[in-house]
């Protein structure tokens, strides 16, 4: 992970395209689970704030996602210690967000993305 400098923002939105695709295993929706997991973790946490419209999108992706119950069997469920978790870093990143000391993205940038602002003016 350290020695990846850029390309986080597409890492982020396959991670996020992962949780709302129906039509993956849970092991591969787990797979990249483990990876926003990775860039929740302290030591790398500057990824994440650097990036940090990208990681909320997953975060709020892996709150909701549902995944096959049993291999061969109709319907999904919530996973819910991967919800549980992705909610516990999007408190994380609230934190981060209210601590004025925090270094995040330019406010414009923040303010002009859809998914932050959808319904809301900016």
């Amino acid at each position: 992970f350290q020695s990846i400098r850029s390309g986080w923002k597409a890492v982020l939105h396959i991670c996020a395209a992962a949780a709302q695709d129906p039509a993956l295993s849970e092991g591969t929706i787990e797979v990249a689970f483990k990876v926003v997991e990775k860039v929740n973790a302290d030591s790398c946490y500057h990824l994440f704030l650097e990036n940090f419209t990208d990681g909320i999108r997953a975060l709020l992706a892996f709150a909701s996602c549902k995944v096959e119950k049993r291999p061969g069997k109709d319907g999904k469920e919530a996973k819910p210690e991967m919800s549980v978790q992705a909610i516990q870093y999007l408190l994380k990143a609230a934190d981060k967000l209210a601590d004025p000391q925090t270094d995040l993205p330019a406010a414009s940038s923040l303010s002009q993305d859809p998914a932050i602002t959808d319904g809301h003016p900016a």
